[in-house]
């Protein structure tokens, strides 16, 4: 069990380091996955394993940039949008009717709906 567990942590920290140190012939494996392993611990391999970044225009040549301020800053950022519940809440609804049901007069929408309006009530008063 600990052995699958240690293999497993293993195989995220490579991925993470190949991922993104992109120039394997330069990589310091120990220091890379001593810092994998820390920013594992402290972020969560979610953020790591969802996290590109393909837009910027330099590549990493070490994970320690994560530890400047501005990465930490991001990457504190996408922890926090990694723990955010967008599951939706039902209501439940009991069978028992709470409240009285309303009756809504129609508007007239013509102008014989409008002349008629209220025509029975009124014949009905004075009649």
């Amino acid at each position: 069990m600990i052995a699958r567990r240690l293999k497993a942590n293993y195989n995220t920290r490579l991925k993470i380091i190949l991922k993104f140190c992109k120039n394997p012939a330069k990589i310091n494996w120990e220091q890379e996955m001593r810092i994998a392993g820390l920013l594992i611990d402290e972020y969560g391999q979610e953020v790591f394993v969802k996290l590109s970044f393909e837009f910027l225009s330099f590549e990493m040549e070490s994970l320690a940039q994560f530890q400047s301020k501005k990465f930490r800053a991001f990457l504190e950022k996408q922890k926090r949008l990694f723990k955010l519940d967008f599951t939706k809440e039902r209501a439940i609804i009991g069978k028992q009717k709470i409240g009285k049901d309303k009756t809504i007069k129609r508007k007239p929408k013509t102008l014989l709906n409008f002349l008629n309006y209220d025509s029975k009530k009124e014949n009905k008063t004075t009649g």
